[in-house]
């Protein structure tokens, strides 16, 4: 399988902002077909769930921010406060992009996050625990409890 674009979540601490990749656990933060949409359209082998999400963590607490896709929901809920944009067409050519969006993520459980992306893309084959480490300058274990996060950890730092 193609390596999978991965979700993002923006950390917001103070004044700065960390970008960090959702490694494992982003298909339990939003799944559309939840949402009786029919099939979501995807164009590219990278995205076979056909959407690409951006998360903040600001106050301990998880929201969904943007989200890029090639399918119309301005019929959901939680986007009807979002402003539908053109999304910029070279960046994976998706159709429609929602931002700021600022819906809660009631997530409970854990999450595999990526911080300092060194540049090294494995093999797709090799898109796995075993390599992330080369990839990523640390590897960070986040609990959440009802969108809160309780508890994180260093993994593996190299």
């Amino acid at each position: 399988m193609t390596i999978q674009i991965k979700d993002k979540i923006h950390f917001i601490n103070n004044n700065t902002t960390d970008t960090l990749s959702i490694l494992e656990g982003s298909e339990k933060l939003l799944n559309l077909r939840d949402y009786s949409l029919g099939t979501i359209k995807w164009h590219i082998t990278c995205c076979y769930r056909g959407y690409l999400a951006k998360y903040i963590l600001k106050d301990d607490h998880l929201i969904l921010d943007n989200l890029k896709l090639n399918h119309n929901i301005d019929s959901l809920d939680f986007v009807k406060s979002a402003e539908n944009t053109s999304p910029d067409k070279s960046y994976y050519r998706f159709a429609y992009e929602y931002i700021h969006i600022n819906h809660p993520v009631n997530y409970s459980g854990k999450l595999l996050l990526g911080y300092g992306y060194t540049g090294f893309t494995p093999p797709a084959h090799y898109d796995c625990p075993q390599v992330w480490n080369t990839c990523y300058k640390k590897l960070i274990e986040v609990e959440l409890s009802c969108g809160k996060i309780i508890n994180h950890k260093i993994v593996v730092c190299t």
